[in-house]
C-alpha cells in the first residue's frame, strides 16, 4: 500500500463520475465476510460463488492474492506500469484484474491509501483541484484510517494519504489473505480519479481527496 503513484492528466469538467465496465456491479456494503472464511475451502467457495470462477482458476487467484501481499507486489505493479516485461507478473496482473472485474464491488465507505515517498509527494502536490490521477496499476487501499496512515509512515513532510469516499472499481480481499488487520480493498489499474480536495494534517501529511470518474486501460489490454 506504500509504493507507486500511477500517472496524471487533466480531465474535462463533464467527465462521467460513474465507473464503467466494472463487470459484476453487486455492492459490498463493507467487508462482507466478517472474518468467517477461516479455511481454504471456505475462501474458494466464496470466490467461486460470487465471481463464477472454476476451481482451478480460484486456486490461482488465492495463490496470487497471497503473493500480491508479499514478494510479487512490486513486480505486478511494475509490469502494469511498463517497468518490466516479466511474463509471470503479467499473468498475475491479469488474473487479479479479472478477479476484480467479476467480484462484487466495494461500496463500504471511505478507503485510504498511504504512501511515503518524496517523488509521490511531489506528484500529488503538483495536481490541482479538478485534475485527474490515473492509477495505471492495481492498488491496495484500507477501510481503516490508521492502517492508511501507517503506510504513510505515520505522517510527515514526504507522506501522502489518498482518501476516497465514493465507490471504486475494487473488491474487499480482507478475508482472502493472512493480513486481516489491514482491512484491504484491492482496486483495478483501470481506475481514474479526480482530485476534489487537498489538505495537510498537523504532521504535514498531504491528504488528497479523490472521486472516481471512469475506467481506463491498463498495459497491453
Amino acid at each position: 500500500m506504500a509504493k507507486g503513484s500511477g500517472g496524471t492528466r487533466n480531465s474535462g469538467p463533464n467527465a462521467n463520475p460513474q465507473l464503467k465496465g466494472a463487470g459484476n456491479t453487486n455492492k459490498q456494503n463493507g467487508h462482507p465476510l466478517d472474518g468467517y472464511l477461516t479455511t481454504e475451502s471456505e475462501r474458494k467457495a466464496y470466490i467461486m460463488t460470487k465471481g463464477g470462477f472454476d476451481s482451478a482458476e480460484t486456486d490461482v487467484i488465492l495463490e496470487t492474492i497471497d503473493k500480491w501481499a508479499g514478494i510479487s507486489y512490486s513486480r505486478i505493479r511494475g509490469w502494469q506500469l511498463g517497468d518490466n516485461d516479466d511474463a509471470d507478473s503479467e499473468a498475475k496482473a491479469k488474473i487479479l484484474e479479472k478477479f476484480i472485474e467479476r467480484m462484487p464491488k466495494w461500496h463500504g465507505g471511505t478507503t485510504y491509501r498511504g504512501m511515503e515517498s518524496s517523488q509521490v509527494r511531489e506528484t500529488f502536490e503538483g495536481l490541482n483541484i479538478g485534475e485527474q490521477w490515473d492509477a495505471k496499476s492495481l492498488n491496495s487501499w484500507s477501510s481503516d484510517f490508521g492502517v492508511g496512515m501507517s503506510f504513510a509512515n505515520k505522517g510527515g513532510s514526504t507522506s501522502v494519504l489518498l482518501r476516497c469516499s465514493s465507490p471504486q472499481n475494487g473488491t474487499s480481499i480482507r478475508d482472502l489473505r493472512g493480513w486481516v488487520r489491514e482491512q484491504e480493498v484491492l482496486t483495478s489499474g483501470k481506475c481514474r480519479y479526480r482530485v476534489v480536495g487537498k489538505s495537510y494534517d498537523n504532521k504535514g501529511t498531504l491528504i488528497v481527496d479523490l472521486e472516481p470518474i471512469s475506467n481506463g486501460k491498463v498495459r497491453k489490454e
